[in-house]
């Protein structure tokens, strides 16, 4: 299958097209940067030197399937009309995740499923048009599901790697401002928080928090429930949650050095009766961005859902 990316070189999708350089079923025909055009995949990706011999173009071509990768605002207009194309298209941009809010293309809003794999895989697998879950709505959605209706109020604390910012970041992750320090920002404003309330079905506060590292988001969860639990039947509710899903490990601890490099969410619980702490951890740019995209790129094209990612060939023999 004929691989587009279109804003191609970010960070999310040089680790995209990094994944899919290991993909047997697909092939990367077309690499769209506007800003890098004519200029060799590997002088911006350098890590991908001498490994695929492409340059960047400046618009779609000679593709069956394509991941846009353009910040928020940049897909809105892009999206219908890739769909008007018959092509089949992931959005890892915020602009089609929110549903039952005034958007510009309304018709192409209501065909968008929210792809996080572990919740909606059977629409995943039906639709031409899948909208990427963020990084930090991942990890906190995934921690929160075994337990949807039985929450009643949620505090969610999360810490992110530098990369989360992107490539043309400015001013809040310079080196002086992240090294040894863990810096708040846009607390309770994030544009992540309204994505997870959609999911969750309920209002939370949300403290985001860049640490001085490159990769991660370790996140943790302050819940209280509706009922009292005991501590295994939390652990038992969690676990048959995500028997089958072969990304989410639950276990007694999860920490970033554990899935980073991984499209793994990790999952531990600490509980206290009525109230519980759920900690995950996941790779922001796996797990939270690129990783993910090819999880439900797999579903959507029915081939197996670990294929072509971190760990997949071993998870296909358990």
């Amino acid at each position: 299958m004929k691989i587009g990316i279109i804003g191609a070189a970010g960070y999310a999708a040089g680790k995209l097209i990094e994944l899919l350089l290991s993909h047997k079923l697909v092939e990367m025909t077309c690499l769209v940067s506007e800003s890098h055009a004519g200029i060799p995949v590997g002088e911006v990706h350098t890590h991908l030197k001498g490994l695929l011999d492409l340059e960047f173009q400046d618009s779609i071509y000679d593709a069956e399937f394509v991941f846009s990768c353009k910040g928020p605002g940049q897909s809105i207009n892009l999206i219908p009309k890739l769909l008007s194309k018959n092509l089949r298209v992931i959005d890892l941009s915020a602009d089609y995740r929110l549903r039952g809010v005034d958007h510009k293309h309304k018709e192409t809003l209501v065909k968008a499923v929210y792809g996080l794999p572990e919740l909606h895989y059977d629409k995943i697998q039906e639709t031409t048009f899948v909208a990427n879950p963020g990084c930090f709505p991942t990890g906190a959605i995934l921690g929160m599901a075994p337990l949807f209706g039985s929450i009643k109020t949620v505090i969610l604390d999360s810490v992110s790697g530098i990369s989360g910012a992107g490539r043309t970041s400015k001013g809040t992750v310079q080196f002086i401002d992240v090294d040894d320090n863990i810096r708040p920002y846009k607390t309770g404003t994030h544009r992540h928080m309204h994505e997870i309330e959609q999911e969750i079905g309920m209002p939370l506060l949300f403290s985001p928090q860049v640490g001085p590292f490159k990769f991660g988001i370790s996140s943790k969860i302050y819940l209280t429930l509706k009922d009292a639990y005991t501590e295994e039947g939390i652990m038992d509710k969690f676990k048959e949650f995500y028997k089958d899903k072969p990304f989410v490990r639950v276990s007694d601890k999860a920490e970033i050095k554990d899935v980073v490099g991984s499209n793994f969410c990790d999952i531990s619980i600490r509980y206290f009766g009525n109230y519980i702490i759920v900690f995950t951890a996941i790779d922001n740019v796996i797990k939270g961005a690129a990783g993910q995209a090819i999880q439900n790129m797999n579903i959507m094209c029915s081939f197996h859902e670990t294929e072509g990612l971190p760990f997949g060939l071993a998870l296909r023999k358990n």
